[in-house]
């Protein structure tokens, strides 16, 4: 098989954004700047919504350890994937 590293919903779901880093990234006064504020906010607004937690940093948290795996305690697994369908 070929070695990835997985992170589940249970490792991201702990890692949200709050008011302060909302408030800073605001200061930010680039295109890209408003860019990325205006995503996460409506992330925010959409995770709020529909899970009662809002800023869930998913993608973030996965890039974060593509370059640097040791922020978080990995374990070796073997995964299986069903293609037979339901």
């Amino acid at each position: 098989g070929v070695p990835i590293l997985m992170v589940g919903l249970d490792v991201t779901m702990q890692v949200l954004i709050e008011a302060p880093q909302y408030a800073e990234l605001a200061t930010i006064d680039t295109p890209l700047g408003k860019l990325v504020n205006d995503w996460l906010l409506f992330y925010e607004k959409l995770h709020r919504n529909s899970m009662g937690v809002g800023g869930a940093m998913h993608d973030p948290l996965a890039l974060a350890l593509a370059i640097d795996p040791t922020l978080v305690r990995t374990r070796p697994a073997h995964i299986g994937v069903d293609l037979s369908g339901t």
